[in-house]
């Protein structure tokens, strides 16, 4: 089965199985079939909005933010919304493990450098969770 394109995971679902050939497990595919029923029978808002949806969606994954940002707006539709920017694009969401523990590490200099009381800022930062706890 060729498990390549757009619908590869509609497909993979419908025979039952994983990407990787193994089975799926049989309450995931009633309780996947049953909301995508649900889904089914819900009215819609309009197709625009869809595509719209669906773009930002997955053009996320292929598109600097800039370049969606233009190609929407080149396109006759809103440019990237702010919650699409900090969801799709935020902080921590492409630039990986290291850059968030060395925003971490940013993040308690600067606790303790702007603390008047920086022995209670110390004891704050001990009690904290390290990154690689999250």
């Amino acid at each position: 089965m060729d498990l390549s394109g757009p619908d590869a995971i509609d497909r993979a679902i419908d025979a039952g199985i994983d990407l990787d050939g193994s089975p799926l497990p049989v309450e995931m595919l009633t309780l996947y079939r049953d909301v995508m029923d649900r889904e089914g029978q819900r009215k819609r808002s309009g197709v625009r909005k869809s595509m719209r949806n669906r773009i930002v969606r997955s053009g996320a994954k292929h598109f600097d933010q800039d370049t969606l940002n233009r190609r929407l707006i080149d396109a006759g539709r809103d440019g990237l919304k702010a919650k699409e920017i900090g969801f799709f694009y935020g902080r921590f969401r492409r630039r990986g493990r290291r850059a968030a523990d060395q925003s971490w590490q940013s993040f308690s200099i600067v606790s303790i450098t702007s603390c008047w009381n920086c022995s209670s800022a110390l004891d704050s930062l001990r009690s904290m969770p390290s990154p690689a706890a999250f």
